[in-house]
């Protein structure tokens, strides 16, 4: 009998409020953020414990994407310092862009 495997599927839970932007990581603590709630081309600092997530749901290291764009939902803490972004898809962010 052949071996059964199971392949869970990824929940991604995004905020519905959670705006989308284009985020440039620029070192493993700061990045710059393209459209969204705050003015485009704008530097952000990193949160501590900051949480970069890919499309697949793993937690992406800062160090590993400095110079990397990449196309995300976020949210901010309140020292409007980038607490979590979450990697879309194209279908996923202009769906994003739609309802916004």
């Amino acid at each position: 009998m052949p071996l059964l495997t199971a392949h869970a599927q990824v929940l991604r839970n995004i905020p519905a409020d959670a705006p989308r932007a284009k985020l440039t990581v620029t070192s493993a603590n700061t990045g710059t953020l393209d459209g969204g709630l705050i003015s485009s081309g704008t530097d952000i600092r990193f949160a501590p414990g900051v949480r970069i997530i890919s499309q697949g749901g793993v937690l992406l290291p800062t160090s590993t994407l400095v110079g990397q764009t990449l196309k995300v939902r976020y949210k901010l803490d309140l020292y409007q310092q980038l607490l979590t972004a979450w990697a879309v898809s194209d279908e996923e962010y202009k769906a994003a862009a739609n309802s916004q």
